[in-house]
């Protein structure tokens, strides 16, 4: 018998182990090119078992392609900036600082920030959550157009499901003026559950050094 086709390798190697299934039962000797590799021997899984296991693997995200950090020089737990340190690693940021004044109303709020980006003479850094089309969104992207032509250097980052009645149009014109614009967390094929994740932050920074 030839023994290739006994035995079945899978399409992945893990570890450099190299796993291969019994098919229909049939033991025998790996091929011989595999010769001293580590064997794990398994029954055929059902066409169901393979279904559940891809799903369940797909969902935990097993196919997006994962992030690796490495940190260097963290400080020792007893130095003062550990905390900080530990918090800006942590998706937290400590900050201090004095309330000069509180909005409530939206029609309040546009106008403070309308008259924030007025002011702005070389950085503006804008970061939300929710955007809808009209009027606001219009004079909003009127004025950072304007400042960018001032030479003011303009970063937005904006939650794409929070953003997502705003056309391509508009964020193409910005653009085009040379703003930076970033969507926060698209959707992924690859890990369609990390979706749920939403930045709801609201700043907007101007000339920051």
């Amino acid at each position: 018998m030839d023994i290739t086709t006994t035995w079945e390798k899978l399409a992945w190697d893990q570890g450099g182990k190299i796993v291969y299934i019994v098919i229909d039962g049939v033991g025998g000797l790996p091929h011989p090119e595999k010769a001293g590799t580590e064997l794990q021997v398994a029954q055929t899984p059902n066409l169901d078992q393979i279904a559940e296991n891809f799903i369940f693997l797909y969902f935990k995200g097993f196919f997006s392609s994962q992030q690796i950090y490495k940190i260097f020089n963290l400080s020792h737990p007893e130095q003062s900036d550990f905390i900080t340190a530990i918090a800006s690693l942590s998706d937290s940021f400590i900050s201090s600082g004095k309330v000069v004044k509180f909005c409530k109303q939206a029609d309040e709020i546009f106008e403070a920030r309308m008259a924030a980006l007025q002011s702005a003479q070389v950085s503006i850094q804008f970061e939300t959550y929710i955007m809808t089309p009209g009027k606001r969104a219009n004079d909003f992207a009127e004025i950072l157009i304007k400042k960018a032509s001032q030479g003011v250097k303009i970063k937005l980052l904006v939650d794409n499901y929070g953003a997502k009645e705003i056309s391509s149009s508009y964020w193409k014109n910005l653009k085009s003026s040379g703003i930076e614009v970033q969507p926060f967390n698209p959707l992924s094929w690859r890990d369609p559950l990390y979706y749920l994740r939403r930045n709801h932050r609201k700043l907007l920074l101007n000339d920051l050094n």
